[in-house]
């Protein structure tokens, strides 16, 4: 049956590298508007992985992934043989142009139907999931710390660099190509009018300085003796013989990785409505200012002041709970929670929070907020507002409630599946409407 495939990761001592892949590709570029593939592939790779590959046939896949009727004919139809061949090609896509450097890659060999986990022979840093080995190999734990924040720096640097290029090629694009459900979700901001702010939380970090001078600069903290490990290995990679003291300076000038990856789907969506943005920085972009234009919000509650101004319109919010020593998302009414779950081999179960402030009379700008418990819910909040498919979905469940529209305010939580803070997929969970009339941009 059509849709009986869940994207949900399996709960076991790690994440099957092979599960890991296919996340990967469905949450990619190059399928985002490809759902009928996307649905084929799925139902493919975890027959294969479940160990019924040899059940897979023309007939179980128009059925059970393409949604044709049981009474299905291959000899009459070829849906599986064409979805099959445009599969391949999009699939050769993906692993020429998004991902040249994935170890391990998805394959549908001509005249089959049943894939293959192909490893390639990459030259790079051992794979997240090989913690256990350099366990075994020696490795302090220090030094495995140290690793995994270093490879997550290093990935933020990149990301920043590519979002940064995608986001200006982004303005030199003609827009207009929009899908008409994102259109009509996105309303809010779609339409002809001021400069549309994108507006980017930061959260306050400290930045390691490495000076001359034992005497810490100005704004700046002496390192704690706890750090010492830390300063060791800095010192060996990236400390100059001329600097050795090492210094905290706060910093808060970096996005986390799913606000930037938030920003750059963000900025796609907004030139494919043809609208022009400005990119600034929520810190310097407070209530008084959006509620002159229209803005979109991407923050975590912890450190966004605009995030949590624009969540207590809502219905759901996020918040501290000291019991827990964590953020929760909870409704107001003490009827509904969610919070972080962490499984052994990386796996975390976050959540994201949609907040749709339209226009109205008593708004006369409007605002998208994206928040959650994590950088990966947000990421969640951000790609499930993005998709055709996944709006699809919201407003099914919102004409179950009797809106047959988008409507001027509401909320949305999205559950999102990730391995340690990078998304893998994201899915509906619940939405609250806050104003049921049709937004003045939509009509």
């Amino acid at each position: 049956m059509q849709g009986s495939y869940s994207a949900e990761l399996p709960v076991g001592a790690e994440i099957d590298p092979r599960q890991a892949a296919l996340e990967i590709v469905l949450n990619s570029q190059a399928f985002a508007r490809a759902d009928q593939l996307k649905r084929f592939l799925r139902y493919v790779c975890e027959m294969e992985i479940a160990g019924r590959g040899r059940e897979i046939t023309e007939y179980s896949i128009a059925t059970e992934a393409l949604g044709r009727p049981a009474s299905y004919a291959p000899l009459e139809d070829s849906v599986v043989r064409t979805t099959a061949r445009t599969l391949r090609q999009k699939l050769a896509a993906f692993y020429e142009t998004e991902m040249p450097g994935a170890e391990l890659r998805i394959e549908i060999p001509k005249g089959m139907y049943v894939p293959k986990f192909t490893e390639q022979n990459v030259t790079c840093a051992p794979r997240p999931l090989e913690g256990r080995a350099l366990a075994k190999a020696g490795g302090s734990f220090a030094d495995r710390t140290w690793l995994a924040h270093w490879k997550v720096a290093v990935m933020a640097v990149l990301v920043l660099l590519a979002a940064s290029a995608m986001i200006w090629l982004a303005r030199a694009v003609p827009g207009g190509t929009a899908d008409p459900l994102i259109r009509e979700a996105w309303a809010p901001v779609a339409v002809p009018g001021p400069t549309v702010l994108l507006c980017l939380s930061t959260p306050l970090q400290m930045m390691v300085r490495s000076v001359p001078d034992p005497v810490p600069p100005a704004g700046s903290y002496p390192l704690p003796e706890e750090f010492a490990p830390f300063k060791e290995t800095f010192t060996r990679l990236q400390g100059r013989a001329d600097a050795p003291y090492l210094f905290l300076e706060p910093s808060a000038v970096s996005t986390t990785l799913g606000e930037t990856f938030a920003a750059l789907r963000a900025a796609q969506v907004l030139q494919s409505l043809g609208r022009d943005f400005k990119t600034v920085s929520a810190r310097t972009v407070q209530i008084p200012a959006i509620a002159a234009q229209r803005a979109i919000v991407l923050g975590g509650a912890e450190y966004s002041r605009t995030t949590r101004q624009l969540m207590e319109r809502g219905a759901y919010e996020i918040r501290y709970d000291p019991g827990r020593r964590e953020e929760v998302l909870v409704k107001r009414d003490g009827k509904w929670e969610r919070t972080l779950e962490r499984r052994a081999g990386g796996i975390v179960t976050s959540f994201g929070l949609i907040t749709v402030l339209g226009s109205g009379p008593e708004r006369p700008a409007s605002a998208i907020s994206m928040t959650g418990l994590s950088s990966a819910g947000i990421q969640a909040a951000m790609e499930f507002f993005s998709s055709a498919s996944a709006l699809a979905r919201l407003k099914h469940e919102m004409i179950a409630t009797g809106t047959r529209n988008f409507p001027t305010a509401y909320q949305v939580v999205v559950r999102s599946t990730a391995y340690e803070d990078q998304m893998l997929s994201y899915h509906y969970e619940a939405h609250d409407i806050l104003d049921a009339s049709i937004p003045s941009t939509a009509r």
